[in-house]
């Protein structure tokens, strides 16, 4: 069966890093929008208020897959919220899932996104793997962005993550085929 890939991209890193799962794995991918331009304001009333927005609807036909690839940015420890609200609405559809993100990457983050997972679904996922842009940039650099969303990916600088993206969609792949 095909894999399914659910994302959402403020800044089209997550994006960048769903297009290039699928020269890996067969996959339909699914981006979760919203009906108004999310800004940094409305990121930082998310956090601070744990707010759901409002996203528009992805018709998507369960029954084609056997794993679901969740992909969003962190923020402040937090998987994005819009993310959040996809996960509420489709949870009794989400069967075998994994979350990917890229993001930059802080100590303890990885038990925090899979506590919130386990919170929101129920359920450990498969796996959970962080492409950190601290591996792309300087220490000194990282300081100035403070937040993921503020440094854009290039395609060129996605090399330096594919020997990650080959082993996270071989640990898919196995993990589906002994779950089916």
């Amino acid at each position: 069966m095909k894999k399914l890939i659910v994302y959402f991209s403020f800044t089209n890193n997550n994006k960048l890093l769903s297009e290039h799962l699928t020269a890996y794995l067969d996959a339909d991918i699914f981006r979760i929008t919203e009906p108004h331009k999310r800004t940094d304001i409305l990121i930082l009333m998310d956090i601070l208020f744990n707010q759901t927005p409002k996203i528009n609807p992805l018709a998507i036909d369960w029954s084609k897959y056997d794993h679901t690839i969740l992909i969003a940015p962190i923020y402040d420890y937090a998987i994005a919220h819009p993310m959040k609200t996809f996960i509420q609405q489709e949870k009794d559809n989400i069967g075998n899932y994994s979350f990917l993100t890229l993001c930059i990457g802080r100590e303890g983050q990885k038990q925090k996104i899979i506590n919130q997972l386990k919170i929101w679904l129920g359920r450990k996922p498969e796996t959970v793997e962080e492409f950190l842009i601290n591996d792309l940039v300087s220490p000194e650099q990282i300081e100035k962005i403070r937040y993921g969303s503020h440094y854009t990916i290039k395609e060129e600088e996605m090399k330096t993550f594919e020997p990650q993206i080959k082993a996270t969609t071989a640990l898919i792949s196995s993990a589906s085929s002994i779950s089916v």
